[in-house]
């Protein structure tokens, strides 16, 4: 097998993985496939002989292509900048099963960390907790599928070094909007969280969502 051969085949057993990570961060499926072919583009124009774990080599690109996106979104005002956490629809394409949430948790947490490794340190502590507050939503709350939440919806944040109160916040869930109040305190480097504990409201009536910056 030439060296050549081996990156295809290398790229495609982890493609599904990685397109349900670009899908989780942006979205879109659309999206998700072309930060997908960017990854593989530039793997093709890197030099990968150095490359020990080409898994996560893979992973870190495409959630820095994702994070171009996004980055981009928020210039052009389209969406405010924030964390995704989409229901794993591209798993149910793919055929690939439940047992495989777990590999792809990590792949998106390791996805996260490098997001967050390229934002300022308050950036860095309200993305960090909004993705822990889906993600113990998902875990607690097993009615709502949380694909996206903001802390700043209907009142701004506080922030007291490394703890943030949220009492005006919001997350999407099933295409709906709930109302969301949360306390985060993370480690001094902002990059994990050591106490959350969180509070659901009522949900959003669809006529108020334009005034609270909110979308379908």
């Amino acid at each position: 097998m030439t060296e050549s051969d081996a990156l295809v085949e290398g790229f495609e057993q982890n493609r599904t993985r990685l397109r349900a990570v670009a899908y989780r961060m942006l979205g879109s499926l659309a999206e998700a496939e072309d930060a997908v072919q960017e990854a593989w583009l530039r793997l093709r124009q890197s030099d990968a002989s150095g490359v020990d774990n080409l898994g996560a080599w893979l992973t870190t690109v495409v959630a820095r292509v994702c994070l171009n996106v996004l980055r981009s979104r928020n210039t052009r005002r389209e969406e405010p900048l924030g964390v995704h956490m989409q229901d794993p629809v591209i798993s149910r394409i793919d055929g690939t099963t439940p047992e495989d949430e777990a590999l792809l948790a990590d792949s998106v947490g390791l996805a996260l960390l490098v997001v967050l490794d390229t934002l300022a340190p308050a950036e860095r502590l309200e993305q960090l907790c909004d993705y822990t507050a889906m993600a113990r939503i998902r875990s607690e709350e097993k009615q709502f599928r949380p694909d996206r939440a903001v802390a700043n919806a209907m009142a701004e944040p506080t922030a007291t070094g490394d703890t943030l109160e949220v009492t005006g916040g919001a997350f999407r869930s099933r295409g709906k909007w709930y109302t969301l109040s949360y306390r985060c305190t993370a480690t001094p480097d902002h990059m994990s969280v050591v106490t959350f504990r969180f509070t659901i409201g009522e949900e959003i009536p669809e006529s108020k969502w334009a005034s609270f910056g909110l979308w379908q």
